[in-house]
C-alpha cells in the first residue's frame, strides 16, 4: 500500500493523504484531486458563508464552531426545501425516486393544501430568515417535512399574536401579571416564580423560567417535588387543599424570605399576604382520615425538618404505620390530645369534633361492675407414662441378641 498527499488549492497549508493499492494509483487519485481544486473542509465552510451572505441569507448567531457548521447544513438544506415545495404543489411531480427530498413531497402536499401562493413564498422567506446556528445543527437529520410543519406552526402563532387584539390581551396580561408581582425589600434574582392553585389536581404549583439553587433546596425541605408533566413543583394533599390560602401563603412568606419575587394571580390569596390575615402555616398535624382502609383513624403528619415523632406517637395505644402514615384508632383520643398537646401538634376541626363526639358516646355508656371469672386450669394429663429413673437401674443384656459381624 502506497500513500500521497494532496495539498489544499485555496490556502495552500491543510493537506489529505491518499491511500492507494499502489504507487501507482496513490498518485493517480491525488492528481485527479489536484485537478478538481482539491479544499480543505475550513475553506470549504468560508466559501459556503461567502456563497450563503451573497445569497442574502441572514448572517448565523452561534459560535464560531457553530456557525462554522451550521453554514454547510443551511447549504445543503434550503435547495431541497425550494426543491420539496416546488414538486409537493404539482399534480404529478417529477423528482427522482431517492433524489434528497423524494419521501417528503407527499406529506408536505398534506401540509401546504389550501395555502395560497403567497402563503408558500411567506413560508420559504421564514425558513430562510433562521438565523440560530443552534437551530440549524439540531435540524440536520429531520426530514423537510418537519421543518416546514415547524416553522409552519411558528408563523400562524406569530400571526395571531401580531393582530390587534391579541396585542392589546397579551398587554393586558402584562399589566395584570406586574400588579400580582411582590418583590422582596432586597432581591436576589430577577426571575420571577410563579405561585398558583390547580384545581383540577388540587396541587400547589410553583413555576420559574430559570432553575435557582435556592428555591430547589428551600422547596425539597418543605416536602415538594418536581413535576415533569406540568415542569413545575407541585405539593398535594388533603391538608393542602383545606388550608389553601394559609399553605400558599406560607410558601410565599419563605421564597420572600430567601430573596425570590412571587407572582401570585389568585387575589385573595394575595391580599392575604399583603395585609397579613392569614395565619402561620402548622406543620405538624393530627388529621381524620376520611376514606381507606382505617376510616375513622387518626392520622399524624409533619415534615423531617419539624422534628422525629414517630417513637412518641407509637407509643400510643392502637397505633401503627400504614402506607407511609403514623395512625391510630378513635378510641385511644384522650392519648392522642396528649401527644399533641405535648409535642405542639394543631388538630384539625374534623378530627376534633370526631374526638369530641367519641368521648360523647363513651360518657353516655352503662358502667357496671362485673366479677372476674376464674378460668380453670385443666386438669393433668392422667394417661402420661410414670418417669423411670435409669442411673440406678440395673439392665440386663441378652448377649445372644449381639451382632458379631
Amino acid at each position: 500500500m502506497a500513500s500521497a498527499t494532496v495539498i489544499c488549492a485555496e490556502c495552500g497549508e491543510n493537506e489529505f493523504t491518499i491511500h492507494g493499492r499502489n504507487r501507482r494509483d496513490a498518485d493517480y487519485q491525488a492528481k485527479k484531486m489536484e485537478d478538481r481544486g482539491w479544499k480543505c473542509r475550513d475553506c470549504q465552510n468560508k466559501e459556503t458563508a461567502k456563497e450563503n451572505a451573497a445569497a442574502g441569507l441572514p448572517k448565523l448567531k452561534g459560535s464560531e464552531k457553530q456557525v462554522t457548521w451550521a453554514e454547510t447544513i443551511r447549504a445543503r438544506i434550503l435547495p431541497i426545501v425550494d426543491v420539496v415545495i416546488d414538486q409537493a404543489g404539482r399534480e404529478d411531480p417529477d423528482i427522482l425516486y431517492g433524489a434528497p427530498g423524494f419521501g417528503d413531497v407527499p406529506k408536505v402536499r398534506e401540509i401546504l393544501r389550501g395555502v395560497t401562493q403567497a402563503q408558500k413564498d411567506d413560508l420559504v422567506a421564514a425558513i430562510r430568515a433562521i438565523d440560530s446556528a443552534h437551530e440549524w445543527i439540531e435540524r440536520r437529520d429531520t426530514s423537510i417535512a418537519d421543518l416546514i410543519k415547524t416553522v409552519a406552526e411558528r408563523r400562524v402563532v406569530e400571526t395571531e399574536i401580531n393582530t390587534e387584539e391579541r396585542k392589546a390581551e397579551l398587554a393586558a396580561e402584562r399589566e395584570m401579571r406586574a400588579e400580582a408581582t411582590i418583590v422582596p425589600t432586597e432581591p436576589k434574582t430577577a426571575s420571577i416564580a410563579e405561585l398558583s392553585w390547580d384545581q383540577f389536581h388540587t396541587i400547589m404549583k410553583i413555576s420559574m423560567p430559570e432553575k435557582n439553587e435556592t428555591l430547589r433546596q428551600l422547596l425539597k425541605s418543605r416536602s415538594w417535588r418536581w413535576n415533569d408533566g406540568l415542569r413545575s413543583w407541585v405539593q398535594g394533599g388533603f391538608t393542602v387543599e383545606v388550608n389553601k390560602i394559609r399553605n400558599m401563603v406560607d410558601i410565599a412568606r419563605a421564597l420572600l424570605a430567601e430573596g425570590i419575587p412571587v407572582c401570585i394571580l389568585d387575589e385573595e390569596v394575595r391580599s392575604a399576604l399583603v395585609e397579613g390575615t392569614a395565619p402561620e402555616r402548622e406543620w405538624k398535624t393530627i388529621r381524620l382520615r376520611l376514606k381507606g382502609r382505617d376510616e375513622g383513624w387518626l392520622v399524624a403528619e409533619w415534615p423531617r425538618f419539624a422534628g422525629d415523632f414517630y417513637d412518641a406517637f407509637r407509643r400510643i395505644k392502637g397505633s401503627k404505620y400504614a402506607a407511609g402514615k403514623c395512625i391510630a384508632p378513635i378510641t385511644s383520643a384522650d392519648e392522642i390530645a396528649d401527644f399533641a398537646r405535648i409535642h405542639g401538634f394543631e388538630i384539625s376541626e374534623a378530627a376534633q369534633e370526631a374526638i369530641e363526639h367519641y368521648r360523647e358516646l363513651r360518657s353516655r355508656g352503662i358502667t357496671m361492675a362485673v366479677a372476674k371469672v376464674e378460668v380453670m386450669k385443666p386438669a393433668p394429663n392422667k394417661h402420661k407414662p410414670d418417669y423411670i429413673p435409669l442411673d440406678d437401674a440395673e439392665i440386663d443384656v441378652d448377649y445372644e441378641l449381639l451382632d458379631n459381624d
